[in-house]
């Protein structure tokens, strides 16, 4: 991608997320998502097929920028690995925090399923499975509605987070989803679950 396509796309990531807080997706034009970039039509049709194809396009792009900001920590490489993996939950709620108004329209405001798939596709298979695997952890039925479990809960934490009125930081949510990996959750609850 030249520094041309770089900069359009960053005008129409902005002009989107905009657009987005007023509206449906499925009611934005081309024309407005042009003008709210400041660019032209042609522009926009230089790069893109289609109003889908863009957002597809950008949708692929912030998530596997969320995927190499959780895997490139700064303390150690190899620590998305660990089995304490405190530090991934920090660095992906981090990234969303800094871009934050995007993710939130896209989680919030669209009937569109793609970002969630593919946001549970990268994780499941750039964190999960390498994390799995490492532990040399054999993936059977229970273990992958465990694992979908897991991912689809963060994400309804993370839905939760961007959608709450009161303000929390990432880390306290990052603190909130580490606990609930680490203890049961109707322990913290307060819930005595009888075991048969």
């Amino acid at each position: 991608m030249d520094k041309r396509q770089i900069r359009t796309n960053k005008y129409l990531k902005k002009g989107l997320t905009q657009l987005m807080n007023e509206e449906s997706y499925s009611k934005i034009t081309i024309q407005q998502l042009a003008n709210a970039a400041n660019i032209n039509r042609s522009t926009f049709y230089l790069h893109y097929k289609s109003k889908d194809d863009f957002l597809n396009s950008i949708i692929e792009e912030t998530i596997n920028e969320m995927i190499e900001y959780v895997k490139s920590n700064p303390m150690n490489e190899d620590a998305i690995f660990n089995i304490d993996f405190e530090i991934s939950f920090y660095r992906l709620l981090e990234f969303i925090e800094l871009n934050f108004e995007f993710i939130k329209v896209l989680i919030m405001n669209m009937n569109n399923t793609y970002f969630r798939a593919l946001l549970v596709q990268k994780v499941r298979e750039e964190i999960y499975y390498p994390l799995l695997e490492k532990n040399e952890v054999n993936i059977d039925f229970k273990k992958d509605i465990i694992l979908n479990h897991t991912i689809y809960g963060h994400l309804g934490v993370i839905e939760r987070w961007m959608n709450s009125e009161v303000e929390y930081g990432s880390h306290y949510i990052a603190k909130v989803l580490v606990e609930i990996s680490n203890h049961p959750v109707h322990q913290m609850l307060g819930i005595e679950a009888e075991c048969k």
